[in-house]
């Protein structure tokens, strides 16, 4: 008799890649893991594969799954952020949780065998210390992580202990390293950062990213320590493929650190100050006229003259592919942006442009401008103004790119807008208007995308081709 063959006679590997489709669905999962054991541990996998701010409180309160396993000994990220829902989940709601789960994790850690080993720790809170969430130090599980971002305040008090805690996340696992003080209440000096910076070459030799964000320039933060770490030939990683720095000090030289780093790829480096802010188009940073400077990048975050900077370069190996520019606050009308994107012309290899961070937004003046100077772009994003426009003016906004951009493959639109239907709406009826005089989109690739900056999720999205 031929027995009908049973799901479960998959391998675990091959059941896994199967569980990673309802990855989305967490009640499929728990329904999957109450099964047996196995489909549990492989379920589980996925279900406590990352820690968010909404779950801490259930995955504290049922630290312990019937007795055996720890629903902590699954956790592969841990992502907890109190600058989103701040009032949601407050400072007292996130120390409680984290707590209790790092302090279990310590306290099992030497007799659980873990599943996957946890790889990432993203903590973001305006007011609370790192300390208060690691009362007992750093536990082991944390000592060999790939990925850690901290945007935490450092109280003066004490110093010394934020930096003792930092620096023991430091392994040499580690390949990104985020850390971010803007928004923070107690933001460090600089001889602070230096030392929070000094052992990062020798504990993480293997650091492919590494993103600083230096916060709100003050007066008693003297730059000369943190120049000179920058400048010292110790610093410096030998794997570094991507660098982003932000800063309000336009006092700051990269020039050493970046001449030894010529495999970076990806740069982002920006000044935010106020005059840099309302005329970003006059800002030029010094360090990226050096010749032979970063000869391998491809991808720069900054403002469009540097891009530029970066992408005329004759001694360039590969040419700047992707450009995300930080437009000031302020967009003249009196022709700057457009004097300013014409000289795109000059840069045809750039083939993804977004531009961000304007407060007004681009019109459709600023929209053709950028298609008609820019008809390679495959990629292309930005801030629409108004943020509720006409239904005709949103039939010329997809008419003119559509149009005009032959090769494009991926359009994301923003606007400044919660989610309402009669939004949604406009936008969905504009595409199909512009998508019926464009013939191209039946045979080619097109995704389209439009989002809010309020809302996570894409109020409308459409795929061609």
């Amino acid at each position: 008799m031929r027995l009908k063959p049973n799901l479960l006679d998959l391998p675990n590997e091959i059941l896994l890649i199967i569980l990673e489709n309802l990855d989305d669905d967490k009640q499929a999962l728990a329904a999957i893991a109450c099964l047996s054991k196995r489909t549990r541990r492989l379920a589980y996998l996925l279900l406590y594969n990352t820690l968010s701010s909404s779950a801490l409180a259930s995955v504290s309160r049922n630290f312990i799954i019937d007795g055996e396993l720890p629903a902590v000994s699954y956790l592969k990220n841990v992502v907890v952020d109190n600058f989103e829902f701040p009032y949601v989940f407050g400072e007292d709601y996130i120390r409680k949780h984290l707590r209790t789960i790092f302090s279990n994790i310590d306290r099992n850690e030497r007799t659980i065998c873990r599943h996957p080993p946890m790889s990432k720790l993203c903590l973001r809170s305006f007011s609370l210390p790192l300390y208060s969430t690691l009362t007992q130090g750093v536990p082991s599980v944390l000592q060999h992580l790939k990925e850690l971002e901290l945007r935490t305040p450092f109280p003066h008090h004490e110093i010394q202990l934020c930096i003792s805690l930092y620096i023991q996340m430091y392994s040499n696992n580690l390949t990104r390293l985020t850390i971010d003080f803007v928004g923070v209440t107690s933001i460090p000096d600089y001889n602070t950062i230096s030392k929070l910076l000094q052992p990062l070459p020798q504990l993480s030799s293997r650091l492919q990213s590494l993103r600083l964000n230096l916060g709100i320039s003050q007066p008693y933060r003297p730059t000369e320590v943190l120049q000179e770490l920058f400048d010292n030939e110790t610093f410096t990683f030998t794997l570094l493929n991507e660098f982003y720095f932000e800063t309000t000090d336009k006092i700051f030289r990269l020039q050493t650190f970046l001449l030894r780093h010529p495999q970076i790829q990806a740069l982002g480096y920006r000044i935010i100050c106020s005059e840099v802010l309302v005329q970003p188009e006059n800002t030029i940073i010094d360090d990226l006229t050096v010749p032979g400077i970063l000869p391998n990048i491809r991808e720069f975050t900054g403002s469009l003259v540097n891009a530029l900077l970066l992408s005329n370069k004759e001694s360039q190996k590969r040419p700047l592919k992707r450009v995300r520019v930080h437009c000031g606050y302020i967009t003249s009308r009196a022709g700057v942006l457009q004097r300013q994107l014409r000289a795109l012309k000059t840069a045809n290899n750039i083939q993804e442009l977004y531009l961000t961070s304007s407060f007004r937004g681009h019109n459709l003046l600023d929209i053709t401008t950028i298609v008609l100077a820019c008809p390679q772009l495959t990629h292309f994003g930005c801030l629409l103004s108004p943020s509720q426009p006409t239904e005709e003016y949103l039939n010329h906004i997809y008419f003119v790119i559509l149009r005009n951009l032959l090769q494009l493959e991926y359009l994301e639109l923003f606007v400044n807008h919660l989610d309402d239907t009669s939004l949604v709406q406009q936008h969905t009826d504009a595409i199909a208007r512009a998508a019926v005089l464009n013939e191209r989109l039946l045979t080619l690739p097109l995704d389209i995308e439009v989002r809010s900056n309020f809302t996570p999720t894409p109020l409308v999205q459409f795929r061609y081709g």
